[in-house]
């Protein structure tokens, strides 16, 4: 009897981890393109090329590909980060083409919500409507199915991106011009690991591909408020499963990095009575749990960025495998925040990486 509870409970948690966290793989779409009037078909076959008759939408994090089939004019996008950037690959010219992706004119405006409810591949959808200059759409997303936080927060290129930040993953759009209709409707969703070679450039480029960049390629993250920004090296990507409390997580599964930033705002310290010792105090008994008797050193330096800081560095193995990690971290005490910066990799690999870790964690500011 006990064996076949123990069962259900671990079915039942498998389920909700599964239904829980972040979407992670691809869905495919079906593409209808039909005519209000019978004197367009020309248009029709136009808007076939250029959507194609279906497309997958591969997601990872803040990470996007499309792959179209049957368009004649693109046959994949992917979108960069860590340049903020995206990347058609053209039929015509058989090569990517480089595009901004913060700055594009299309406005969308939410429409008053409808409570319609319809069911996808098994996922309830709820409706949401907006407004462009050149059609509305009629967006039926899955609550179930969710991007990670803050993903695409500085992509403002092509409607269905600013969907996806607004209601998040939708398994039916339907675009309503004037005259024709065009409707993408979700066939497969697949929830499944992706690699970062799922987002590199084709080799036959020749454009440097994501997650090899050089070390010299960095860029400035900022808090959810913006009250303090961190200098993360370019092929850091963002995560969300290395910890819950976290407010920013970067990792590179090649390189074997990993960089977290825990913060408490100096004013929410005092409403709970607590103060930079106790957020020391806190912070390091935290770092001793993610390690199986660890081996802590403190490193005297100067302050950082005008901010009073104390600095670590720890070894030792967890309980999930034989490896030995190491760590740098420090606990920073700013005027706006007090701050927990760690980072952490392979020991037998810490070699080159070290200088790039002390450089992220010291490249914390608070902006005057």
């Amino acid at each position: 009897m006990k064996t076949k509870i123990y069962l259900l409970i671990l079915m039942f948690s498998y389920v909700f981890v599964g239904f829980s966290q972040y979407f992670e793989g691809y869905i495919k779409y079906q593409i209808d393109i039909t005519s209000k009037k019978k004197s367009g078909v020309s248009k029709v076959d136009m808007l076939y090329g250029v959507h194609g008759k279906s497309m997958k939408w591969y997601i990872k994090g803040n990470q996007y590909k499309k792959e179209y089939e049957g368009s004649n004019v693109i046959l994949e996008k992917i979108y960069d980060p860590t340049t903020n950037t995206i990347h058609e690959f053209t039929v015509k010219r058989q090569s990517y083409q480089k595009k901004d992706a913060g700055n594009d004119p299309a406005v969308m405006k939410a429409l008053p919500a409808k409570p319609e409810k319809i069911v996808i591949k098994g996922y309830e959808c709820r409706r949401a409507d907006y407004k462009s200059e050149e059609f509305d759409i009629e967006v039926y997303y899955a609550g179930k199915l969710k991007l990670a936080a803050r993903s695409f927060k500085d992509h403002s290129v092509h409607q269905l991106d600013a969907i996806f930040k607004k209601s998040g993953i939708p398994l039916k759009i339907v675009y309503n011009y004037k005259d024709i209709t065009v409707t993408y409707r979700a066939t497969d969703i697949k929830r499944i690991p992706l690699s970062d070679k799922t987002f590199q450039l084709r080799s036959s480029s020749g454009k440097i591909q994501t997650g090899v960049k050089n070390e010299l390629d960095h860029r400035l993250e900022y808090g959810i408020d913006s009250s303090y920004c961190i200098d993360v090296i370019g092929w850091m990507h963002h995560v969300t499963n290395l910890d819950q409390e976290a407010e920013m997580q970067f990792h590179n599964d090649e390189k074997h990095m990993n960089l977290i930033v825990r913060r408490i705002s100096v004013a929410d310290a005092k409403t709970k009575g607590e103060n930079f010792e106790s957020f020391v105090e806190k912070s390091e008994a935290f770092m001793k749990t993610k390690l199986h008797d660890p081996s802590i050193k403190e490193i005297i330096s100067g302050p950082i960025n005008d901010m009073a800081v104390k600095n670590y560095e720890m070894t030792g193995d967890n309980d999930d495998d034989d490896i030995t990690y190491y760590y740098q971290y420090s606990i920073i005490e700013g005027a706006k925040n007090y701050y927990l910066v760690a980072c952490w990799t392979y020991n037998d690999e810490k070699g080159p990486r070290v200088p790039l870790m002390k450089n992220m964690i010291r490249s914390v500011l608070e902006p005057k």
